[in-house]
């Protein structure tokens, strides 16, 4: 009989465990330019996590620059990922959820709000009022002509 002495610790299956370091506040954007902010997504778990959904809610202003699901990260792995904001339309805020779905047992699903606004396009507001403008008084003067015209 041989003997071999052990010591240390030894961890059996071990369960996977999803951690996501995220903050999508893309504050005022542009119309025509876009914001990136990055991401990461780990594994601080035991096991191999397996992520099955990485995907946006219906906004077409955000995009996810990740790969297609499934995705895999052995323990203790880690990897980044861009998500970006380009508004298409002025004035207001948009937002979305960066959803994911994983084989973590004590989290399967987890959801991460992203918001973002455009700026008022002031130039654009300004020359509607001016051309309103223009139109009322431009129209009061050929009316007044018109009538007096008909006066006549």
């Amino acid at each position: 009989m041989i003997q071999v002495p052990a010591s240390g610790i030894t961890f059996a299956a071990g369960k996977p465990r999803l951690a996501v370091k995220a903050n999508f506040l893309f504050g005022e954007v542009e119309r025509g330019q876009n914001r990136s902010i990055r991401f990461d997504v780990a594994n601080t778990g035991l096991g191999d996590l397996t992520i099955s959904q990485f995907a946006l809610s219906n906004n077409g202003e955000f995009t996810l620059a990740a790969p297609a699901p499934p995705l895999t990260l052995a323990a203790g792995e880690d990897q980044h990922f861009d998500l970006i904001y380009a508004p298409n339309s002025w004035g207001g805020s948009s937002s979305t959820k960066l959803q994911l779905a994983s084989n973590d047992p004590a989290r399967p699903s987890l959801e991460i709000p992203a918001n973002g606004t455009a700026p008022r396009n002031w130039a654009l507001i300004i020359d509607v009022i001016v051309l309103g403008a223009a139109l009322v008084v431009g129209g009061g003067f050929a009316i007044s002509k018109l009538v007096k015209k008909l006066e006549s």
